[in-house]
């Protein structure tokens, strides 16, 4: 063990109990836990978490840097997709952001608001943005087709979720666009499972 109880994995470092030996520089008598980190460069922060065992901690580290390159996952944050909504709809009611297609018009922001305080907040709102992903949007998508909705329904619902995503206000801090890796449905989009959920659906 290294001096300063860092483990010999880079980014794992062991935590000694209060009273054990190394403290004075003597060897371990503890059985200490490994916390275990890995840096996210698009969130700017660093993800940790203990674990008893260094097996655990050094698997673990080894599948949050595949995720975190592959962008399945995101450090945690405190900010919820409701507080996200609020301020998006606040920007584009003020012209600042702006959709694929422009400016959103007056009538696409007051259906957006509409859909996103009847359906979408009152079920994902409470979320933190980093617990949300692609596999969150497509449970949605999934329930309401259960649902008996239509898939014009269901894409109208995913509509402004898809003009947030693209304004990058999922993904604050970013410097980079926000679809690559955040969860997003542009490259498999809950629009699009909607449709060929209502399709298979109407087969049935």
């Amino acid at each position: 063990m290294a001096k300063g109880g860092r483990s010999r994995l880079e980014g794992i470092i062991a935590r000694h109990r209060l009273h054990c030996a190394s403290a004075t520089g003597a060897s371990c008598d503890c059985r200490p836990s490994y916390q275990a980190q890995a840096y996210s460069p698009r969130d700017r922060r660093t993800i940790r978490k203990t674990f008893r065992s260094l097996a655990d901690a050094r698997a673990w580290r080894i599948d949050t840097k595949s995720a975190l390159r592959a962008g399945t996952i995101r450090a945690p944050t405190r900010t919820t997709i409701n507080d996200t909504a609020e301020t998006w709809l606040a920007a584009a009611k003020a012209g600042v952001v702006r959709t694929r297609s422009g400016e959103p018009k007056p009538s696409a922001l007051r259906a957006y608001e509409q859909v996103l305080r009847a359906t979408v907040l009152p079920k994902l709102g409470h979320l933190r943005l980093s617990s949300v992903t692609r596999n969150t949007l497509q449970d949605l998508v999934d329930e309401m087709v259960g649902n008996g909705m239509s898939p014009s329904t269901v894409k109208n619902t995913v509509l402004p979720l898809r003009a947030i995503y693209s304004s990058g206000a999922l993904a604050r801090g970013d410097r980079r666009q926000p679809d690559a890796g955040t969860g997003a449905p542009r490259r498999q989009g809950p629009a699009r499972a909607g449709r060929a959920s209502g399709r298979s659906a109407r087969a049935h």
